[in-house]
């Protein structure tokens, strides 16, 4: 690949999106029936074990829209994937936990997805891995700052 002459920030912040794109189509590739933002979704749900998530809560931590989500969770809904529900105390709220299916169906890949990390992390230390980790999570960290700037200032960004 052919380096422009850009700075490191720059050149990262690039290299996030093409990396992201291409991982998309290597992961809409590894699964028959859902689609890597699907699986994403589903990964993500996994991490609230005591409650289901709202659909807002769901997209923050996807990092992802309320609307974007929410079409993610109907077509995952449609595939027996989660189960969406109104909130007992709050009818504006919407809930989304899974159904169990993907568990039972990540199974057939885990072969398929550890290949497919051993492949991709290939030639990478850990150590150079738990740094990339937490460049990524000081992004978060940065955006969600941003964002809350944002709304302060009534500005769409903050600098």
């Amino acid at each position: 690949m052919k380096v422009p002459k850009y700075d490191d920030a720059h050149l990262f912040f690039g290299g996030i999106l093409g990396t992201a794109n291409q991982l998309q189509v290597m992961g809409d590739g590894l699964f028959d029936e859902i689609t890597m933002k699907q699986w994403f979704v589903l990964a993500i749900l996994e991490v609230f074990k005591e409650e289901a998530p709202t659909l807002k809560e769901l997209a923050e931590e996807v990092g992802s829209s309320h609307q974007n989500v929410k079409q993610l969770a109907l077509k995952l809904q449609e595939k027996g994937y989660v189960e969406m529900f109104q909130d007992l105390e709050d009818k504006r709220k919407i809930r989304i936990q899974s159904t169990g299916k993907w568990q039972q169906t990540e199974v057939k890949y885990q072969e398929a997805e550890e290949k497919m990390l051993a492949q991709l992390f290939n030639g990478i230390s850990e150590e150079d891995l738990r740094k990339a980790v937490e460049v990524l999570i000081r992004m978060r960290e940065n955006m969600e700052e941003m964002k809350s700037n944002e709304s302060e200032s009534g500005s769409c960004l903050s600098f």
